[in-house]
């Protein structure tokens, strides 16, 4: 099984790809991918030079991101299809959405795409997340002042956007439980593929 986890920064797909990786999948974490060809270590390196999307040269880095998020996703899907890979976990960014619909729909239909989703009632507590510590954000066309009112409308899209995409949708009240394990979750997708 291919699995590709989607949502935004903050849902726990980091969190559940290392414990899927527990149980013997191997694990493919795209934020590490995007730094290596950026040169930057960490996802808080990558999240200080990509910048707030009012910095002066934020377009040109979050292209630039963007450039390189492609092409990291098409690797992925040309190496599993290649090597024939049947036990693994595409840790993906929030920002897959954005790499295109030929991407996203190769991940739909050679993966089994899991969309851990929010409700709206966590969206302040994600702003809070990412206002403490943020992560690279590509904000497309959805950034304007003031932030606390930009960042609920770009997780409403994001979401219509993922759940499009999504083969299996799994609650973030569900996974996020202290009791909920890696073979809850495993099973909890096996039900509805």
């Amino acid at each position: 099984m291919i699995i590709t986890l989607l949502g935004m920064s903050g849902v726990g797909k980091t969190y559940w790809s290392k414990q899927l990786e527990g149980l013997g999948f191997q694990r493919i974490c795209c934020d590490d991918l995007i730094g290596e060809q950026l040169g930057i270590a960490g996802i808080g390196n990558v999240a200080d030079w990509m910048g707030q999307p009012y910095a002066p040269g934020y377009n040109e880095r979050q292209q630039r991101y963007l450039d390189i998020e492609r092409s990291v996703m098409e690797s992925i899907l040309t190496d599993i299809k290649q090597t024939g890979e049947k036990k693994c976990v595409i840790d993906t960014t929030g920002s897959v959405i954005y790499t295109g619909n030929d991407i996203c729909q190769s991940l739909q239909t050679d993966t089994t795409t899991v969309y851990i989703k929010l409700d709206q009632s966590h969206y302040a507590t994600l702003l809070q997340r990412y206002l403490a510590d943020p992560k690279p954000v590509v904000w497309g066309q959805h950034y304007h002042e003031p932030l606390s009112v930009s960042y609920p409308e770009l997780l409403e899209y994001r979401a219509a956007q993922y759940a499009r995409y999504a083969t299996v949708t799994l609650p973030y009240t569900t996974t996020s439980q202290p009791s909920f394990t890696a073979n809850d979750f495993l099973n909890a997708i096996l039900q509805h593929t």
